[in-house]
């Protein structure tokens, strides 16, 4: 069985990517109540047992009845984190516990609040303008990287087939909203596509540029957009790249090396899109539990990471 390395490059002028873990319990993990910091909860709980007064009204349920017996998360009851609501002074305070109204209230059914939701923010929506403010401000776009395994490696034509995932995170302001009796649900699923007759929201155009299948010949799949207008996409598929492989001299006992090389289209190649990896990624980059019967190639994640150029810009997956 012969390993492998992969080298990524990728610039803000040229673009990026990088993908994710299973997106159920990722965006799940990622938009769930519990991603709340437990530091501004036992702040809040100071403050009530304290009995301070607060600046703002803060509401968990509004009009809906209190399901106080629920579990929010870890050890707090619905009642507990009512009162945790109360408490806050603060606008920001009371929209990041906004979210337990899911779990704690006695709302109407969920595809009621997402009709409400889409009908104030999606209808009319042009998602062919990007959400960039200004070209002079950097528009952060966060790209996870995730290996799942090698299909093919044809040396003697110079390419390689690599099924992996991509997970791109943004914000798009004009996404937004405040959850209220009407707008009563934290998130919502919205068709996300590179074709303009098929998506509902903007999408960054990354795509691989030594390609012969890239990015754009994945499945479309649905993205989630959170209330504060991040959007989350996952997409999975294989990668074919035209290759200039290193390490053939030792061959069969070197490792070989291919370079993969993304970046927006040209179109937006000049604006300040700024790719950034994954923070929260060891060596940014993560590898999936797919486990083929056998592949004569595997992923050398010893020789695998992430890293990026301040001088350039560039990111590097090596």
């Amino acid at each position: 069985m012969k390993r492998i390395f992969f080298l990524l490059i990728l610039s803000p002028c040229y673009g990026t990517l990088f993908g994710v873990k299973k997106m159920p319990k990722k965006l799940l993990d990622v938009l769930s109540p519990a991603h709340s910091s437990h530091q501004l909860i036992s702040e809040l709980t100071s403050r009530r047992l304290q009995q301070e007064e607060t600046n703002v009204s803060c509401s968990l349920c509004g009009s809906y009845d209190l399901i106080g017996s629920n579990i929010w998360f870890d050890d707090y009851n619905c009642s507990t984190v009512d009162q945790l609501v109360q408490a806050a002074t603060t606008t920001e305070e009371c929209s990041l516990l906004k979210p337990a109204i899911n779990n704690c209230c006695d709302t109407p059914p969920q595809y009621q609040c997402q009709e409400q939701i889409r009908s104030s923010i999606i209808d009319g929506l042009d998602f062919t303008v990007s959400p960039i403010r200004s070209i002079s401000e950097p528009y952060n776009i966060t790209v996870e990287f995730e290996y799942q395994a090698v299909e093919e490696m044809n040396v003697q034509l110079g390419y390689s087939n690599v099924l992996s995932t991509i997970y791109l995170t943004w914000k798009d302001d004009r996404l937004k909203w405040d959850i209220d009796d009407d707008k009563c649900t934290y998130f919502i699923p919205v068709r996300a596509s590179y074709d303009a007759e098929l998506t509902e929201i903007w999408v960054p155009d990354l795509d691989l540029l030594n390609r012969i299948d890239g990015l754009s010949n994945f499945r479309d799949e649905q993205a989630l957009v959170g209330n504060d207008g991040t959007v989350y996409w996952l997409r999975s598929g294989t990668l074919r790249a035209f290759c200039q492989f290193t390490g053939l001299a030792k061959i069969p006992y070197d490792t070989i090396g291919c370079q993969f090389i993304f970046g927006p289209g040209e179109a937006n190649r000049f604006l300040n899109f700024n790719y950034e990896i994954d923070p929260t990624k060891e060596n940014g980059i993560s590898f999936g539990n797919f486990e083929p019967t056998y592949n004569e190639y595997v992923i050398d994640a010893t020789k695998s990471y992430g890293d990026k150029d301040d001088v350039s810009g560039y990111l590097y997956f090596n």
